[in-house]
């Protein structure tokens, strides 16, 4: 059976039944019908037949057992009392219920005072079994009152049209279910409908017990990632060392989700995965990565028209993530910035001119800015173009007036979206600030009167307000556009300052940058300067420093003054520790570190997820679950098989991630071929841990039949000298 919390499908749970009932059923049919043709052709009930009716804890009807069994001892007759009222009292009402087929409530409640009269406790399910012995496919064999209701309820809560009349009304209850089942599912034999009702029982049983089992393995799996949530947040940087294979990485993006979202996702949708990728960055170290790629440095600019390549300082993939913490600092709920990109710039923007004018109240109600140089018509390619011999650049020259080449392209070209706009209202106030979201544009109708335009999302509007201070004290000129001197965060500061935002009311979010193979990069060379800024103690602008080229950093830049890694910034690296390079890394970068070993059998769950097993298209390959099962045996049997070789240790253990490979090798007949998983993926490894040991080549075949006794058959596979496996001389991972 298969867990379903959406729909619920009578009918399969009827096909998916368990063989057992099919056994059970065929006693149950021969019992019910030699009761019924008893009373139908009055025959007269022996002793043993009452036994069965009555007494018998197990007569293929029902359980008569716990409160509900009659008793027959010297000191509890009640057997013996149901027997002397059932030829004169009991088997003429049974009579007529056979008769008619059917069961009035008048006739229920007799039966129950006779039988309650000759019994010392008032033992109902004594009398529902007798009941449903007589009326099979209208009383289901579910005397129980309490598990009867307990499906019931489980059906009206499920299917919308499952709708009893009469509540916790066990015969009009029974009555309606199997008039609805028999509507609903095609059974094999009608009674079958008297015994369905148990078979929901027990799928509804096993289905709560997966859910248990889910919720269990989810709490387990929070508590587990909350330890190493705890531990980064106090540390700000650790490292995860562990054998090859034993899922590192995916158990670093695990934690990066706990720290993003405060839970570890089944499945992210579009806005979370959105999320997730703009607050978890990802290198991976290798040995030609440098401070370039990480923090910053010299990078080649496209030819100019004269086919010059010059140079321009670019930051590294660290810096630009430190940038976007910073910016992005504050929860989706009270983020200004949010929308903001990158590396934003700040631009002064006049709207019509200053002071109050229709264009200024246009944009600040519709969202937009809006420049004039009407002059020049709609120019898109700057390239075909030349503004020097264009007449309009001529007139506007001969008037002593400056041409447009210039902010025309800053305004069509140079801004980006998600740039900065503060609207010049005065030399000394701006009235609105704002970040771009929307391309250029040129509005026809508008030909004549500003018709060029640009998206703008107002993160505020307000009565003009002093921004010379923001500004180096100078004042804003006549321009049209140019770029700002100011850097993005004092833009926010000063927004927040201005809109009487408090900063109790923010929530912060948490950036995770993830160092892939932290080892195999020269590690002095890539962070340079950085040691001192990664430093958990001088997190923030405490420990800002100045880059190596921080002479080239731009006005306006958030690390104009210095790079700092802000506070709200962890770095989660991970590591083999049996890798050769783990000795280039110095003591000084250890101790910056937190180090967690995650071992093999830690990381087995990987092998339980749909998302480790998808290929690279996003299905999952996931295999059945005994397929998950024998993995695992193997896996745990080979791993132990290692331990025992001199020399080695749990440091060795091969991880889960390399039997994720296995859903490369499945064959037509979706077996999994675990020969060919040793060849191509496992035995090579191993010959390299082994390279240079005494018997490497016994110890080889020590391994590979330890792989084997993992088998589904839980059998050893003996793999002599001369039946060696293949790829000898394969070495590496």
């Amino acid at each position: 059976m298969t867990m379903n919390m959406e729909n619920l499908d009578l009918q399969k749970i009827y096909d998916e039944r368990e063989a057992w009932v099919d056994d059970w059923f065929e006693k149950y049919k021969q019992r019910v019908t030699l009761f019924v043709e008893l009373i139908k052709n009055e025959s007269k009930w022996s002793e043993e037949d009452l036994y069965y009716l009555i007494q018998a804890q197990d007569n293929n009807i029902a359980n008569n057992g716990q409160w509900g069994t009659i008793y027959n001892t010297d000191k509890n007759p009640e057997f013996d009392n149901i027997k002397e009222k059932w030829d004169t009292e009991l088997l003429p009402i049974i009579s007529d219920i056979v008769r008619n087929e059917d069961i009035r409530m008048d006739q229920y409640d007799k039966i129950k005072e006779i039988i309650f009269s000759c019994c010392s406790k008032k033992k109902k399910i004594a009398v529902n079994r007798i009941i449903a012995a007589f009326l099979p496919n209208k009383i289901t064999t579910t005397v129980n009152e309490e598990d009867f209701f307990y499906v019931e309820n489980n059906l009206k809560e499920r299917l919308t049209d499952y709708k009893p009349t009469n509540n916790y009304n066990w015969i009009e209850g029974n009555k309606y279910f199997t008039k609805y089942c028999n509507e609903k599912v095609k059974f094999d034999d009608p009674w079958q409908c008297s015994i369905f009702n148990w078979i929901l029982r027990e799928y509804f049983k096993w289905e709560e017990q997966q859910i248990r089992m889910i919720v269990d393995e989810k709490n387990k799996k929070n508590e587990y990632m909350e330890t190493y949530k705890t531990l980064l947040l106090n540390n700000h940087n650790l490292i995860l060392t562990g054998a090859p294979g034993t899922g590192k990485t995916y158990l670093a993006k695990q934690i990066a989700q706990k720290m993003i979202f405060d839970e570890v996702k089944e499945k992210m949708n579009d806005e979370e995965q959105k999320q997730f990728n703009e607050q978890c960055g990802f290198v991976q170290f290798h040995p030609s990565y440098d401070y370039t790629d990480f923090v910053e440095g010299l990078r080649p600019t496209p030819p100019n028209k004269d086919g010059n390549v010059g140079f321009e300082r670019k930051d590294g993939e660290f810096k630009v993530f430190c940038k976007k913490a910073l910016l992005r600092s504050d929860s989706n709920e009270t983020d200004i910035f949010n929308g903001i990109n990158d590396n934003p710039k700040v631009w002064k923007v006049s709207l019509s001119g200053t002071g109050d004018n229709d264009i200024r109240k246009y944009c600040k109600e519709n969202d937009c800015i809006r420049i004039d140089w009407k002059e020049y018509g709609n120019v898109e390619d700057f390239s075909e173009y030349d503004f020097k011999e264009s007449e309009v650049a001529k007139d506007f020259r001969s008037r002593g007036l400056a041409v447009g080449e210039k902010i025309l392209k800053s305004f069509q070209n140079e801004m980006e979206i998600g740039d900065i706009v503060v609207s010049c209202f005065s030399e000394k106030e701006t009235d609105a600030i704002g970040i771009i979201t929307g391309d250029y544009e040129y509005i026809e109708e508008w030909a004549n009167d500003y018709p060029r335009c640009r998206k703008v999302r107002w993160i505020w509007k307000g009565t003009p307000n002093d921004i010379i201070g923001l500004n180096n004290n100078k004042k804003l000129t006549l321009s049209t556009i140019y770029k700002l001197d100011i850097d993005p965060i004092t833009i926010k500061d000063y927004i927040n300052k201005i809109s009487g935002y408090s900063d109790s009311k923010k929530e912060e979010r948490k950036f995770v940058f993830i160092i892939d193979e932290i080892n195999r990069g020269e590690i002095n060379k890539i962070f340079g300067e950085l040691f001192f800024s990664i430093d958990p103690g001088y997190r923030g602008e405490k420990g800002r420093v100045q880059t190596q080229y921080q002479n080239m950093v731009e006005d306006g830049d958030a690390f104009k003054k210095g790079f700092f890694v802000p506070e709200n910034v962890y770095i989660i690296g991970t590591m083999n520790d049996i890798d050769r390079s783990v000795e280039s890394m110095d003591f000084a970068f250890r101790r910056r570190f937190a180090f967690k070993e995650v071992t093999a059998k830690e990381t087995q769950t990987m092998l339980d997820s749909d998302d480790a097993w998808k290929d690279e298209t996003g299905v999952s390959q996931k295999p059945e679950n005994n397929v998950i099962d024998e993995i695992k045996a193997r896996m745990n049997s080979l791993n132990a098989a290692i331990e025992e070789i001199e020399g080695l240790s749990s440091a060795y253990h091969i991880g889960a991630s390399y039997f994720l490979k296995l859903a490369n090798y499945k064959g037509k007949n979706d077996s999994y071929n675990y020969d060919e998983l040793w060849i191509y993926h496992l035995e090579g490894l191993l010959r390299e841990y082994l390279r240079g040991m005494p018997n490497a080549e016994d110890n080889i075949i020590k391994l590979h039949n330890a792989y084997n006794k993992g088998n589904s058959d839980n059998k050893s596979v003996d793999v002599t000298e001369n039946e060696s496996t293949a790829n000898s001389g394969q070495s590496g991972e």
